[in-house]
Formats: C-alpha cells, sequence, structure tokens
C-alpha cells in the first residue's frame, strides 16, 4: 500500500528541539476469522450472542496524520496530533433476529470517516523534585469524531416510520479518550516498571 510521510525539524521553536510530522497512506482493516465465520459465538467482553457473516469485505483506509512535537533536553516533551480516516466499507455491528434469537452481526456499511485529535505530555518528575528522580509522568487525551453512511435498506426503514436518517456516529468509537501512566526508570539497575 501507498505511503509518504516528511519530517521538518526545527530546533529552539519553543523547545529544544521540534518536530513537524506529516503522514498520508493507504491500509486496510481485515475481517477477522469469527468475522467471515458462518458460526455464532459468545463475545467475551460483551457477552452478546454474534454471528459471522461470510459476505464480509475488507475495509480500505486512507489516512491523514499531522503531528508536532516538542522535546526538552531535560527529557520533558509535548505532542499535538491530528488525524482523518477516510474508510471504505467499514464493518459495524448490527442487531438482527434469527429463530427468534436476538444476536449481533458485523456488515460493511457504504462509507464512513473518523477524526480527531490528541495531546500528549511527558514529564522527568526528577526535574521538578530531585527525590522523584527516575520516574516519569505522562498523560494524553484524543479527542474523536466519526460518522458512517447507513445501507440504503436500514435509511429506508428510519424514513418509513418518518425519521430521515442517513448518517450516524460508528459503533465502538468513543468520543474521547484519556491515560495517566507513571514509569519508574533506573539505569544502575537496568530496571524500568510502570503502571
Amino acid at each position: 500500500y501507498p505511503m509518504l510521510s516528511a519530517t521538518w525539524i526545527r530546533p529552539g521553536f519553543w523547545s529544544d528541539e521540534f518536530q513537524l510530522r506529516f503522514a498520508w497512506s493507504e491500509t486496510v482493516a481485515r475481517p477477522d476469522l469469527r468475522e467471515i465465520s458462518d458460526s455464532a459465538y459468545i463475545d467475551p467482553i460483551t457477552e452478546a450472542t454474534v454471528r459471522g457473516n461470510p459476505d464480509l469485505v475488507p475495509s480500505d483506509l486512507s489516512n491523514i496524520d499531522l503531528r508536532a512535537e516538542w522535546f526538552w533536553d531535560s527529557g520533558d516533551s509535548m505532542t499535538v496530533s491530528l488525524f482523518y480516516k477516510d474508510i471504505t466499507d467499514p464493518i459495524e455491528y448490527v442487531q438482527d433476529f434469527q429463530a427468534a434469537l436476538l444476536y449481533t452481526t458485523p456488515i460493511n456499511y457504504p462509507e464512513g470517516w473518523l477524526e480527531g485529535y490528541e495531546v500528549e505530555l511527558r514529564h522527568e518528575m526528577g526535574q521538578t523534585w530531585d527525590w522523584l528522580s527516575g520516574f516519569t509522568l505522562g498523560a494524553n487525551a484524543t479527542f474523536i469524531r466519526s460518522e458512517v453512511t447507513l445501507p440504503d435498506d436500514e435509511a429506508e426503514a428510519f424514513a418509513s416510520i418518518g425519521v430521515p436518517v442517513t448518517h450516524r456516529d460508528m459503533t465502538n468509537a468513543p468520543a474521547y479518550l484519556y491515560n495517566l501512566n507513571l514509569t519508574y526508570e533506573s539505569q544502575e539497575y537496568g530496571t524500568r516498571v510502570g503502571v
């Protein structure tokens, strides 16, 4: 699959080292074996009954990423990223009945997109308090928007009850994610521990 990336480096731009990265790529998301099997299984996370779909096709993705990174000699860093993904044939899960059993099944929707931004910070805590030397605090926050185009039969079903819906958010795509981590690294003992 084709890809293109470029990096622009400028020392001393609000930090000791600054990098601006751009990347464009074409990728594919393939369904897993359970998703293309015609058998049913229990999802271990949701405990829902899932029936595979042998008619699933891989999803084609066009990805654009722009990333600004600031690095300080102290070991601190800050990153701001923007991303966009255009998806053909995204795989979505829908509910259906078969023999009076409610189950979910994956199907391909016509198209979709996902976009967002992420902010990431890293601080060497020994720079602030000597007694915390070796500890690093990291945090990041990601904010996401997404949308899929409904298949014609689903859009027509909504229209038949007077609800003209042609698009909706992607399933399982959160609006935001937050992470916080603390690591300790000892050069003397060659040890690294994190939570």
